[in-house]
């Protein structure tokens, strides 16, 4: 079964602000699993954000490192998502945005023993990073993030997250070799990356991805990515 995962939560269509609690409370209602951003407020409070400030989203002009945690209450702290109810039913894919709060990010989720998340950092870092938690944090479980083929040895991981798809590089040659060295692949779905893309090339994105043994996929849409899912195995597709 291809997993969906909702790209910080559950937030399009005139809903709540992405990676808001309202957001995150509305996937894991629907029983979605999450990619969401952490991050770190001056006070070394997690917080979930894409960005480092809060103008695009919350239209307040300051970065989130600038001030503590109490003083943006329109943010959802990493603690508080993963104890909204059925946070323990789902898995959490974690993109962590700087890697000086991993220590802490470790604290919360050793914390949490039934909490199943993936953790992972943005492309340049992603490999230094996945070397770094297996010396120092064995046991979290890492992505290594790609935007392409890789084009030398990687250090064994459990999961592979694949991004920049507009780029047309994520196909069954690419995945079968990821997949036979015991990995899991996530693939992000092509509306999430900047530009627009037509509804009919994102579901033959996701025909294709399906078959080349993709075993999840990060989306704006879950509920068209779910709908899509069911229709396909209805068909003995999926």
């Amino acid at each position: 079964m291809t997993e969906v995962i909702a790209h910080r939560g559950y937030w399009r269509d005139g809903g709540p602000a992405e990676n808001s609690r309202e957001a995150i409370g509305a996937a894991l209602g629907a029983g979605l699993s999450i990619e969401t951003d952490v991050r770190a407020c001056r006070d070394g409070v997690l917080v979930l954000s894409h960005d480092t400030g809060l103008a695009r989203v919350h239209g307040a002009g300051y970065r989130i490192a600038e001030r503590d945690a109490a003083e943006m209450p329109m943010l959802c702290g990493l603690v508080e998502a993963l104890g909204l109810p059925g946070a323990d039913a789902v898995r959490w894919y974690l993109h962590l945005k700087e890697g000086d709060a991993l220590p802490a990010l470790a604290s919360v989720l050793r914390a949490r023993p039934g909490i199943r998340a993936v953790v992972f950092m943005d492309l340049g870092d992603s490999l230094p990073f996945a070397l770094r938690c297996g010396a120092d944090h064995p046991d979290l479980v890492t992505a290594l993030h790609l935007s392409g083929p890789p084009d030398k040895a990687l250090p064994r991981v459990g999961h592979f997250w694949l991004d920049e798809p507009g780029r047309g590089w994520i196909s069954e040659a690419t995945v079968r070799p990821l997949l036979e060295a015991g990995a899991r692949v996530c693939a992000v779905s092509p509306e999430v990356c900047p530009g627009g893309v037509a509804e009919e090339k994102i579901r033959e994105t996701w025909r294709r991805w399906v078959g080349a043994g993709v075993g999840a996929i990060c989306t704006d849409v879950p509920g068209a990515l779910g709908e899509y899912l069911d229709a396909m195995a209805a068909r003995g597709l999926r």
